[in-house]
């Protein structure tokens, strides 16, 4: 799900067309069956930045046994994941428990 600026109407990532210059993805990949899936969606609709945000490792193994996540990345498997689309920025702490990494195109 997208949420669009400004609203809070979302709308399925996989119709959007449009490009924008920065696109943020915070706290969703951790959920998704195939992340790399929405990596690559998500990235082609960035012009200039595509901007991550995830759970940092190892802090919420909790939400994996119950079902909220499906991922507990490290930097480095997200790194992975990430650099096909640009070069990957450094791991920022957002918060205590997320990161927030930026891809530059």
């Amino acid at each position: 799900t997208v949420y669009r600026a400004g609203t809070s109407s979302t709308i399925d990532w996989r119709n959007v067309t449009e490009q924008a210059d920065t696109v943020y993805c915070l706290e969703l990949v951790e959920h998704m069956e195939y992340p790399a899936e929405l990596l690559q969606g998500v990235a082609g609709l960035a012009k200039r930045r595509l901007v991550i945000g995830t759970p940092r490792h190892g802090l919420i193994p909790f939400r994996l046994h119950r079902g909220e996540h499906l991922w507990d990345f490290t930097e480095d498997e997200l790194r992975d994941l990430l650099s096909p689309y640009g070069k990957v920025g450094e791991f920022i702490p957002a918060g205590v428990e997320c990161c927030v990494v930026a891809v530059d195109k």
